[in-house]
């Protein structure tokens, strides 16, 4: 099962985003496929989209998994969506300076039967 990941960034270049990107995933202690980094004109920063491999395959289980790699990261977490298939969460109180907002999505077999 995986986890989706975006997070908004004050960075001013790709480079510095992707840097970043790995404060989070070290404090995560998770490693991250799909990374990219796109300008967010919004803000003129970035916004760098991931995917993270999570190590349980039961729904439940991957459900606390995320919420867990979440808390790592932030705090004051909002969730939304069904957590019985389209969990997510959103958080703009990061622990990670020059990260201003984080988002997950849980992505696999939803399965609460």
């Amino acid at each position: 099962m995986n986890s989706l990941w975006k997070m908004w960034v004050d960075a001013r270049t790709e480079e510095k985003a992707l840097k970043l990107c790995e404060r989070v995933l070290e404090r995560m202690g998770r490693d991250a496929s799909d990374k990219r980094a796109e300008p967010y004109p919004k803000t003129g920063g970035f916004v760098v989209s991931f995917a993270v491999g999570l190590e349980h395959a039961e729904w439940n289980d991957a459900v606390v998994e995320v919420i867990a790699l979440g808390q790592r990261v932030a705090h004051g977490w909002a969730l939304s969506g069904s957590i019985e298939d389209d969990p997510d969460g959103w958080s703009n109180r990061t622990s990670v300076a020059g990260v201003e907002s984080i988002q997950w999505t849980l992505v696999g077999a939803g399965a609460v039967a």
